[in-house]
């Protein structure tokens, strides 16, 4: 496969310039899907609660250009005001 693009947006959008070299489309599938678990456990998402969707999409160039492969949404519907 050609170097694929991983690029994310929560509200405020980070695209990738160096982009990942994998074997096929399963792989990236699942590439897909760690990072999108990595920033959902690791990262800041109280955007998210907020109602903001986060989005991951993969690309064939660089900077959120080119042909979309697929890209992954995350929602999170609550009931509002639960601290």
């Amino acid at each position: 496969m050609p170097v694929l693009y991983f690029h994310f947006d929560d509200g405020f959008a980070v695209l990738d310039s160096c982009g990942v070299d994998l074997p096929d489309t399963a792989a990236v599938r699942a590439e897909a899907i760690a990072t999108i678990a990595d920033i959902l456990r690791d990262g800041d998402v109280r955007a998210l609660w907020d109602g903001r969707p986060f989005r991951l999409w993969v690309t064939d160039q660089p900077a959120g250009k080119g042909a979309t492969l697929f890209a992954l949404h995350v929602r999170a519907i609550g009931v509002a005001g639960g601290d």
